[in-house]
C-alpha cells in the first residue's frame, strides 16, 4: 500500500480534508505581491473574456448531453441547478460502463456523436474510453481561476487521473466496498477481508462481479496492492468455496443486504451505499484493516471528442469543477469532493479516512493493477459465474 504526499502543500491539504474546515483565516504573509501587478491584471482580464465568450456560445448551443455511470438521480438534480444558473438544457442517460462505452463505439462508427460529457468511474474513462479516442485533454476547457488553482484541490493539484490530463475526480471518497447488515452484522464482528472466510459467512455474501471494470474490480485492485497478486488469487479462490451469490445490479445487491437477504456486501457501489444510508436502511460499510483508495467511485470528468456542443460542455466542466457546481454534486451523491472547501454536511462520516488509516490515491498505475485484475477475477470465478 502507497501513501502520495509529493509536496508539502499536499500534507497540508490532506489535513485540512481529515479534519475539515475551522473557520479561520490564516495567511502565511499578507506582505507578499505578485511581481507585476500589471500582468496579475491582464491574466484576470484574459480569463474573464474567454469565459464570457465561452458561456455566450454555449447559450446559443443551448443543451448539452451527459452520460453517466453514476446515480442518474444525482447528476439529475445536479444539472438542474446547472440550467437554471445558465439557462442551458441537460440531458442525462445512466447506465453501466460497458453499456456506454457500446454506445459511443456506434456513434463513432456512424460519424455523429450524441455526447457531450461523461461522468464515471476511472476505470472506463482511462483505459475503456481514452483509447478508443473518444475523450479530449481537458487542460485547454479549464478556465475559472478558482478551477486551475492548485490550492483548491485536496490533493494539491488539479485531480487528473491520469497523465495526458484526459479525466479528473470531482469525488475524492475513502472507498469501502464491504457493507454490512445493521441489524445482523455486529460492529467490529469483521476487520478484514479474511474474515469472510470464515464458516460464519457461508451463503451470506453477496458478491458484486468483480470480472468486468467497477467497484469489485476496484476492491480487487487494493487487495493486489496489499496482498499482491497471488495473494488475492487465493483469497478469491477461498472465497469462491462460501457458496456466495454474484451479481451485476448494484442497487439489487445493496438491496439485498439492507433487507437481510444477505447479510454481507462485498465490492459495493460507494454512491449507491451513500444514498441508501440516506434513506436510513440497515447498511453501513465496515472499515477493514487493509485501508483503502480514495477514489472518484463514478465521478470521474470526462469531455468526448467531436462533441456536438463543445461550449455548453465547456462551461458544464467548469462548473462542476467550480465551488458552487462542485457543492451540488457533492450534497447530491452524498459523497466526499475533491475540493478542499467541499461540504462535509450530511455526508457519512465513513467515507472519509480516519487518522490512521492506510490509503492512497487512485491514480492511472492503480487503474492499470484493477484492469489486470479483471483476467484474474474471470479465470478464478468462472465456475461460479456460469
Amino acid at each position: 500500500m502507497h501513501h502520495i504526499f509529493p509536496k508539502v502543500s499536499v500534507f497540508l491539504s490532506l489535513l485540512f480534508f481529515l479534519a475539515g474546515p475551522t473557520g479561520g483565516n490564516f495567511p502565511l504573509c499578507t506582505a507578499l505581491k505578485p511581481a507585476s501587478a500589471q500582468a496579475a491584471e491582464s491574466d484576470k482580464a484574459n480569463w474573464k473574456q474567454k469565459w464570457e465568450e465561452t458561456v455566450a456560445a454555449a447559450k446559443k448551443e443551448g443543451n448539452l448531453t451527459v452520460y453517466t455511470t453514476a446515480g442518474g438521480a444525482d447528476v439529475r438534480k445536479t444539472s438542474a441547478a446547472f440550467t437554471e444558473k445558465y439557462g442551458i438544457k441537460v440531458d442525462v442517460l445512466s447506465a453501466r460502463g460497458p453499456e456506454l462505452v457500446q454506445k459511443m463505439e456506434a456513434q463513432h462508427r456512424a460519424g455523429k456523436n450524441e455526447v457531450d460529457v461523461i461522468i464515471a468511474g476511472g476505470t472506463n474513462l482511462v483505459f475503456q474510453m481514452k483509447p478508443k479516442g473518444y475523450l479530449d485533454k481537458l487542460d485547454e476547457t479549464l478556465i475559472l481561476p478558482e478551477v486551475t488553482d492548485p490550492k483548491a484541490w485536496i490533493s494539491g493539484a488539479i485531480p487528473y487521473i491520469d497523465k495526458e490530463h484526459y479525466a479528473a475526480n470531482i469525488v475524492a471518497s475513502f472507498a469501502r466496498p464491504l457493507i454490512r447488515n445493521t441489524n445482523l452484522v455486529k460492529e467490529g464482528e469483521i476487520s478484514s477481508y479474511k474474515d469472510l472466510l470464515k464458516p460464519r459467512w457461508t451463503g451470506k455474501i453477496v458478491l458484486s462481479d468483480p470480472s468486468i471494470p467497477g467497484s469489485s474490480n476496484s476492491m480487487m485492485g487494493v487487495l493486489a496492492a496489499v496482498w499482491g497478486v497471488e495473494g488475492t488469487k487465493e483469497f478469491l479462490r477461498q472465497l469462491t468455496k462460501q457458496e456466495l451469490a454474484i451479481t451485476r445490479d448494484l442497487r439489487q445487491q445493496v438491496e439485498w443486504v439492507a433487507r437481510g437477504k444477505y447479510e454481507i456486501g462485498l465490492g459495493t457501489h460507494g454512491a449507491t451505499v451513500a444514498e441508501f444510508i440516506k434513506l436510513g436502511a440497515a447498511v453501513y460499510p465496515v472499515t477493514v484493516v487493509e485501508g483503502g483508495e480514495i477514489t472518484s467511485m463514478s465521478y470521474g470528468l470526462g469531455l468526448v471528442n467531436k462533441r456536438p456542443n463543445p461550449h455548453a460542455a465547456a462551461v458544464f466542466a467548469n462548473w462542476v469543477l467550480s465551488r458552487e457546481g462542485h457543492a451540488a454534486l457533492v450534497r447530491n451523491a452524498g459523497m466526499p469532493g475533491s475540493r478542499v472547501d467541499g461540504p462535509r454536511e450530511g455526508i457519512p462520516p465513513i467515507f472519509f479516512p480516519q487518522r490512521g488509516e492506510k490509503f492512497f490515491f487512485n491514480m492511472e498505475e492503480d487503474f492499470r493493477r484493477q484492469t489486470a485484475m479483471l483476467k484474474v477475477a474471470a479465470e478464478i470465478l468462472s465456475p461460479v459465474l456460469k
